[in-house]
């Protein structure tokens, strides 16, 4: 549903509140996988193991910088607990997406 707001100088401003999440380029659960895999932290300490897992909660574009900043469930076994973590995602070189851990 539209919204419009009318500007100082009359014209109208119309905004789509609707089709501007639709817009926010994010990773997959599978894509947020993978790339929190590749990550060398992660990667060192699953030693081999490749059974984290990424499931994404919501993403925002990140703020002074390419990319997004998502609130994620990581788990590192099928068995462990869940822990909800921020992760900042952007496109690499070959378009994959890369993974940061926000502290």
């Amino acid at each position: 549903m539209p919204i419009n707001r009318i500007l100082a100088d009359g014209l109208v401003f119309v905004f789509l509140a609707s089709a501007t999440a639709l817009l926010l380029d994010q990773p997959s659960d599978a894509e947020a996988t993978a790339a929190m895999r590749a990550t060398p932290a992660i990667a060192a300490k699953q030693a081999g193991r490749q059974q984290q897992t990424t499931h994404i909660n919501n993403c925002v574009p990140a703020v002074g910088r390419p990319g997004v900043t998502c609130t994620a469930t990581v788990k590192d076994t099928p068995q462990a607990r869940a822990s909800q973590v921020r992760i900042y995602f952007a496109r690499g070189p070959d378009s994959a997406w890369v993974a940061e851990v926000m502290h």
